[in-house]
């Protein structure tokens, strides 16, 4: 099994040939960029290009912090923190017919002992 993994995206099962010539993704391109040029509506697109490969995407905030993770089922897990660059909850959305719902995996507490 073939593992390509770049700064920001995982991608097994797909070579970085692949990924040029069937999505327009040049791998190497996304992982020289800077957070905030990525297209990730182009990484998400590749789960419908390739539905054998496993690919997990990372996004990060500016101050790489972890903001989201998609894995290869397409599942997305949300990461927030605190003023201290602390986890403070992880979450994910579910969709109703009502649209989407905010559900609460973790929440994380810190408490200091004096």
């Amino acid at each position: 099994m073939r593992k390509l993994f770049f700064k920001h995206y995982l991608i097994e099962n797909v070579t970085s040939e692949d990924l040029l010539w069937k999505a327009g993704v040049a791998p190497l391109s996304f992982s020289e960029m800077d957070i905030e040029e990525i297209d990730f509506d182009a990484l998400h697109e590749c789960y419908a290009i390739f539905p054998s490969a496993h690919i997990t995407i990372y996004k990060y905030d500016k101050n790489m912090l972890l903001q989201s993770k998609t894995t290869p089922d397409g599942f997305t897990v949300y990461y927030k923190y605190d003023g201290e660059s602390r986890l403070r909850e992880t979450y994910f959305y579910e969709n109703t017919p009502n649209g989407p719902v905010r559900k609460i995996l973790n929440v994380f507490q810190y408490k200091y002992k004096n």
